[in-house]
């Protein structure tokens, strides 16, 4: 009894040491067999953004400076391939005072702040153009001379 239980466990011994060094060299093989595939679409992503900051620009129902910023999916007549996304980003420069606000398209003027964002989507196929007049209030009531900058950043759309 005592010699088959010797050879019981000697054969459980050689089953689990079997394991242990066969199946890490079997995943391995499994994972060198792995393929990926990788695909992905792409265009010529062409765009202008243009600032208009005429000191003459004075909107006379709201007695309120403004200038213009705008953004077109063509460039020295070369149409964009792909549909993307902007944002614009007006922010007050070296110490300025200013607030920025601008009428969105529901006709509703956004509240003036120091650091205003608009974001928008320009498409593929047609020559576009969005222009928007941001409004120059300043925080005191004195005339002030207000500086600012505007940065923006373009991101292509995801091609279906």
């Amino acid at each position: 009894m005592k010699k088959f239980r010797k050879v019981e466990i000697i054969i459980i011994l050689i089953i689990i040491i079997s394991v242990i060094v066969i199946f890490p060299s079997t995943l391995t093989m499994y994972k060198e067999k792995t393929e990926v595939s990788v695909s992905t679409k792409s265009g010529e992503l062409i765009y202008d953004v243009i600032l208009d900051n005429s000191d003459t620009y004075l909107d006379e129902e709201r007695n309120t400076p403004y200038f213009l910023v705008s953004v077109k999916n063509t460039k020295d007549l070369a149409l964009t391939d792909v549909d993307f996304d902007y944002e614009l980003v007006i922010k007050n420069k070296n110490n300025s005072n200013g607030l920025y606000s601008y009428v969105d398209e529901t006709n509703n003027e956004t509240t003036p702040v120091a650091n205003l964002s608009i974001t928008g989507t320009l498409n593929k196929g047609e020559e576009s153009i969005k222009t928007y007049k941001i409004y120059i209030y300043s925080t005191s009531n004195q005339e002030d001379t207000v500086e600012y900058d505007v940065d923006y950043e373009i991101v292509q759309k995801r091609m279906e």
